[in-house]
């Protein structure tokens, strides 16, 4: 039973840290659209976006902070491997 719950946590955790990467790569994206562009073309997850977005502090865009850095840690801990 302890097993099923660390399984979903370690899963849910990895999720939540994919979702936080993907929500990063569309911000770099809009930017890179807007500045090409000269004007605010795209803006949705830049201002929006509950990863990463103005709504940061909330409960969601602190526990995306918290999986990237765990993830983060991970990879460069085996990255010897």
């Amino acid at each position: 039973m302890v097993s099923l719950f660390v399984g979903t946590g370690v899963f849910l955790l990895v999720t939540v840290g994919i979702i936080g990467q993907a929500a990063r790569r569309v911000q770099k994206l809009e930017s890179s659209i807007n500045r090409r562009a000269g004007e605010m073309l795209m803006s949705w997850e830049t201002v929006y976006g509950g990863a990463h977005g103005s709504e940061r502090t909330k409960s969601f865009g602190l526990l995306v902070d918290f999986a990237e850095k765990i993830i983060t840690r991970f990879r460069k801990n085996n990255s010897d491997i």
